[in-house]
């Protein structure tokens, strides 16, 4: 009984760190695929609540940009991060009004025009 209790233990263990190492290694792609899903949930609330002097149109071209950039690695971890933060902090009551709508189509449209 100790044997079988003892291989599975070692086959969890095992299974456990294989897992840990792929995250580790693929920690690139894992961060790459969820800021674009969150980019675009961001996206989608700006754009549903903008109505301002630049165009929606503009602000989706920004958005799309920086989708690019994204995928192609040529956007900074810091700036990224505090896109993030950014949405995060706007977001938490789940609805963002027009000032943080204006304040996050500014950070993206920064981002895209510095890089």
């Amino acid at each position: 009984m100790k044997r079988i209790l003892l291989i599975g233990a070692m086959i969890l263990g095992v299974v456990i760190l294989v897992g840990a190492t792929v995250l580790y290694l693929q920690r690139d792609k894992i961060v790459t695929y969820t800021m674009d899903r969150a980019l675009s949930k961001v996206e989608n609330q700006v754009v549903r609540n903008w109505g301002d002097s630049r165009t929606a149109a503009e602000v989706q071209k920004d958005f799309a940009t920086l989708h690019e950039r994204l995928q192609a690695g040529t956007v900074k971890a810091e700036d990224v991060k505090q896109l993030a933060a950014m949405f995060y902090s706007s977001y938490q009551d789940e609805k963002l009004d027009s000032l943080e709508v204006r304040r996050l189509a500014d950070k993206v449209h920064q981002l895209v025009t510095a890089n």
